[in-house]
């Protein structure tokens, strides 16, 4: 006879439920570790609450700095390339090498934000994800006003986002090594 049957009929002889349940119940009291049974609940509610959207303040203090050393870099490339003996070498040689100085950057300021600022890695890549849409939007609308070449409109749609997912790749590259480390 199923359990399902006894049920249905009355006999409650067997009740299978409570005898797992006092199972259950004696394996908790005979264990060492009583308190740890029920963290891994508790752990997973603190980390989902982990994460909040912080108040527009605290972005731009965090990003402020990192995005004007970036892009005051990158404009006074521009201005260094109106000196004819000095163009090619501008804007062929450095203006590649301003990508690296990007990534050097990103990666600095989310090293900055999950390690000392202690927030959580998805807080991180939040900012470095403003951070780099916030570069792009600056660098856009100058380069907008500089080239004045029809493309360079759609590139004010266009670059922040190239530059903020691309700053999203670089915190995902470094917080690998900072789990690595830690």
């Amino acid at each position: 006879m199923d359990i399902e049957e006894k049920i249905k009929s009355g006999d409650s002889s067997e009740k299978p439920s409570q005898d797992k349940l006092g199972e259950f119940l004696d394996k908790a009291e005979n264990s060492q570790d009583k308190g740890k049974l029920f963290i891994k609940s508790e752990t997973k509610k603190k980390s989902k609450d982990k994460f909040k959207f912080k108040d527009i303040k605290w972005y731009v203090v965090m990003i402020r700095k990192p995005v004007l050393v970036l892009a005051s870099i990158e404009i006074l490339l521009y201005f260094f390339a109106l000196v004819p003996n000095l163009k090619l070498l501008m804007l062929d040689v450095f203006n590649p090498l301003l990508l690296l100085v990007d990534f050097i950057l990103f990666g600095w300021l989310f090293s900055q934000i999950v390690r000392h600022g202690k927030e959580s890695y998805l807080q991180g890549l939040v900012t470095v994800f403003v951070a780099g849409f916030s570069l792009g939007l600056i660098t856009s609308i100058f380069k907008a006003f500089w080239i004045r070449d029809s493309i360079e409109y759609l590139n004010i749609l266009v670059e922040p986002v190239v530059m903020g997912m691309f700053a999203v790749c670089v915190s995902l590259i470094v917080g690998v090594f900072i789990k690595r480390k830690n």
